[in-house]
């Protein structure tokens, strides 16, 4: 069967790639941890039902049967393009450490970057790695998927409505997707945004080279959910995180 490109390669298949991930969220919220705040926007409406829950489990196992049916009467070659999404997820993983710090060199990352490569005190445990891992899924959601994507198409309508060329409507409605999705990432961090949206204690104080580095993940992680798909994009910011919770490379959370 000929391998299809990625842009010919269905966004089921990204979706059913990271289900386990978010599998690992709402076990380990069963745990007794608190929720990302990517996954508290995106089951909002789930919180007006009775069960709430139950219909969050319910409806991941919907969307990773409904993701199986398309893609098995599509007849495609499923496990030997999951394990490809592994691999290419683990590479941009390893590889991101570095170019975030590369770029933050070059860019001059105001602010001291020197707490950035620090490992974490002590042994994290394996509901909150979990945590990390499937909170990571659920922020490509709401950054790449959903914010991303709203972005690019409302962007396109309006510069094509100012008489842009199609190609510079297109090329500019990238940009903007790509800069505004990152700048919503790295500002969901914040201590004073997770309070106005949550009402809830949690994130972080503002300081420039954090701020800055998390923007410099989005855009990274933008451009390769654009480039990889949904599936490497998230697997790629869990194994991030993964790395990031035992100590290795930069201790920032992404």
């Amino acid at each position: 069967m000929k391998e299809p490109s990625r842009a010919e390669q269905p966004l089921a298949l990204g979706l059913l790639a990271l289900t386990p991930l978010l599998v690992l969220h709402e076990l380990a919220r069963g745990a007794g941890l608190g929720a990302n705040l990517a996954q508290y926007c995106l089951t909002l409406p789930l919180r007006l039902l009775p069960q709430a829950e139950l219909v969050l489990w319910v409806a991941i196992a919907l969307l990773a049967c409904g993701c199986l049916v398309w893609l098995y009467r599509s007849d495609y070659a499923l496990v030997p393009r999951l394990l490809t999404i592994l691999k290419e997820a683990l590479l941009a993983a390893v590889s991101m450490g570095p170019l975030l710090l590369g770029l933050a060199w070059l860019l001059s990352v105001p602010g001291d970057l020197a707490h950035l490569r620090l490992g974490e005190v002590g042994t994290p445990s394996l509901s909150l790695v979990a945590l990390r891992m499937g909170g990571g899924a659920w922020e490509e959601l709401l950054f790449r998927w959903l914010l991303y994507s709203l972005l690019y198409l409302g962007s396109r309508r309006g510069l094509l409505a100012l008489r842009c060329r199609a190609d510079a409507a297109t090329l500019g409605a990238e940009v903007l997707a790509l800069v505004g999705s990152a700048l919503a990432f790295a500002a969901a961090h914040l201590s004073t945004v997770v309070y106005v949206l949550t009402g809830l204690q949690g994130g972080e104080p503002f300081d420039p080279a954090t701020f800055s580095w998390r923007c410099l993940a989005g855009l990274s992680l933008g451009i390769l959910f654009r480039w990889r798909g949904m599936g490497v994009a998230a697997w790629t910011h869990a194994f991030f995180n993964l790395a990031l919770s035992i100590g290795a490379g930069v201790d920032v959370f992404l």
